[in-house]
């Protein structure tokens, strides 16, 4: 699944009960995906991470109670455990890094998982249990998931990263644009399963808005880009910010899109196109589109996915004449 399935399918999810575990390599988006669906949803969410748990705490601490006169042994819950028994409003549990934790602690969630107590106590049905893991071959320290704990989960779905529905993520996130278009000038940037034992990143969606980061700050050499995503990509995002610097006049284009210069060197193309997308306001609409039917197919195409993609991330629909002319341009383009 892509984030955007992926999405959908928590939501559904989240009205029928089930219980989902999210696999994926590190940094493609899975915590991320589960915050935004609990975000619109409008529900509570927990966070748990059990790779730095004990059993004690999805147990309880052993303790001496004095009960009538006499003295009993209970397990005390506290922590996560003691808020999650009492929620009172719909809550999504989100246990993390499963996989990295120790089996002992895999064993005392399950009866949380698939018993819904603790101890005999019942948690309160308006809780909802979700979880996420890498895999093994991701590196991570996943030495795997016993099965009576997979087996609890109503289903298991592997996230994979799409850069299409990443870029309509960007434009709602403050992505830096030149990101944008770095990713889609060069897709092979976008996400590398390539691992390393070295002291280095790789390029993933993860370390991609990292480097966005790096960009706000002022931080654009080879060095620090490179430290955000790799050595491979760090050269060619510095290569592409140094060229965003000096793009032709936007200004112009927006004024007579009819005539203005159209650059013939792709890296140009794209970083002008994702330019005029991330700055364009309501008023720019119809000279975007104009300047969008004098481009060869494939950057028509996408400036126009762009310009949609910048629209529903301001909530707003695309129309117009001049857009009704791009589509009869090209009618086989679909958009969702």
């Amino acid at each position: 699944m892509n984030a955007k399935q992926l999405k959908t399918s928590l939501l559904k999810a989240l009205v029928n009960g089930i219980k989902v575990l999210v696999a994926g390599a590190s940094g493609v988006g899975k915590t991320q995906c589960v915050e935004q669906v609990t975000t619109e949803a409008k529900v509570a969410l927990i966070k748990s991470h059990p790779v730095v748990s004990d059993v004690c705490d999805y147990k309880g601490q052993p303790w001496v109670i004095e009960v009538n006169g006499e003295h009993k042994a209970v397990h005390l819950p506290y922590g996560d455990i003691e808020k999650i028994l009492h929620c009172d409003e719909q809550t999504i549990v989100f246990i993390d890094d499963l996989g990295q934790s120790p089996p002992s602690v895999q064993a005392a969630l399950m009866q949380f998982l698939h018993g819904g107590e603790l101890n005999g106590v019942k948690i309160p049905e308006c809780v909802l249990f979700w979880a996420a893991t890498n895999r093994r071959k991701d590196r991570c320290g996943v030495s795997g998931i016993l099965e009576c704990v997979k087996s609890r989960f109503h289903t298991i779905v592997e996230l994979s990263p799409d850069l299409q529905s990443w870029v309509e993520w960007a434009y709602t996130a403050g992505i830096r644009p030149e990101v944008i278009g770095w990713v889609q000038f060069q897709p092979e940037f976008f996400n590398s399963e390539e691992t390393t034992t070295e002291i280095q990143n790789r390029p993933c969606p993860r370390t991609v808005e990292y480097a966005s980061d790096l960009i706000k700050a002022g931080m654009t050499s080879i060095e620090e880009l490179s430290g955000a995503v790799g050595p491979a990509a760090g050269p060619a995002l510095a290569a592409f910010v140094t060229m965003w610097d000096q793009l032709p006049d936007l200004d112009e284009i927006r004024k007579s899109p009819d005539t203005a210069p159209v650059p013939t060197e792709p890296s140009t193309l794209h970083a002008v196109i994702t330019a005029l997308v991330s700055q364009m306001t309501p008023k720019d609409s119809d000279a975007l589109w104009t300047y969008a039917l004098r481009l060869r197919k494939e950057f028509s195409v996408l400036m126009g996915i762009n310009i949609i993609h910048r629209n529903k991330a301001n909530g707003k629909k695309t129309k117009g004449a001049k857009f009704a002319q791009w589509c009869s341009s090209h009618p086989d383009v679909f958009f969702e």
